[in-house]
């Protein structure tokens, strides 16, 4: 565990180097373990009545995903169990908020314990929600339900799940978040100072492969939605 000390180092290694820390920076140092996931196949009924509960959409194979196409929604599922859904007309008056996010989540039956709420970033148009899953109290940051509120009342959701099969047998003691501070001021060059997270979870690259080995990694995020990942058993940093 970080003591008094070195927590008071590492505010100070980003006080020095520009940054404002609007979180705790965690004293924890656990021993962890590689985390085994597996893809969940593409459920096309699931989702065509999870999103067309009232109305009978065709979903077609194009290429390597099925589509369905409604009057003004368009629904896409991926061979990877990736899932992109869009309505240009959702939403009456255009709320932007969390609470809206969710409550499209509810609806949708989606909102489970097994997601959280993680970062928002926002663009011209409109915002990102992003929510992970989360396992054994780990976020998984390489999962998301990602709502998308536009200024125009169009909702888009991207979901990108993961079933987890449980933690390898070889525990090791994770670097510090004091030692992966050290590398971020090193290495990050982010455009927002804010430092609005910086925790525990599982990541892994963009595969498309069914089954995945992940790592415990540092994440550490600013307020505009820019993130930064440190394998937490090398120290070395992630690629995205």
């Amino acid at each position: 565990m970080l003591s008094r000390e070195e927590i008071a180092r590492a505010e100070n290694l980003l006080a020095e180097n520009g940054f404002e820390l609007a979180t705790t920076i965690p004293k924890q140092i656990p021993q962890l373990a590689l985390l085994h996931v597996s893809r969940p196949q593409e459920d096309v009924s699931f989702w065509a009545k999870t999103f067309f509960p009232d109305s009978k959409v065709e979903m077609k194979r194009e290429g390597d995903k099925f589509v369905g196409r409604g009057e003004n929604e368009y629904l896409e599922i991926a061979e990877n169990g990736r899932v992109r859904y869009r309505n240009e007309k959702a939403l009456d008056t255009a709320e932007i908020s969390w609470s809206q996010a969710e409550k499209l989540l509810k609806n949708w039956e989606l909102l489970t314990n097994e997601i959280s709420t993680d970062l928002a970033r926002t663009t011209e148009e409109g915002t990102y929600f992003r929510f992970v899953q989360t396992y054994q109290g780990f976020p998984l940051f390489f999962t998301y339900v990602e709502v998308y509120l536009a200024e125009s009342g169009a909702v888009e959701v991207l979901i990108d799940r993961v079933t987890p099969q449980g933690f390898g047998d070889r525990l090791v003691t994770v670097i510090s978040a004091l030692a992966a501070l050290e590398t971020f001021v090193e290495e990050a060059d982010f455009a927002e100072k804010k430092i609005v997270d910086i925790s525990l979870g599982y990541y892994s690259g963009t595969y498309d492969a069914s089954r995945l080995e992940t790592a415990p990694v540092w994440r550490i995020a600013a307020a505009g939605g820019e993130t930064f990942y440190i394998n937490a058993f090398t120290g070395e940093v992630e690629p995205k």
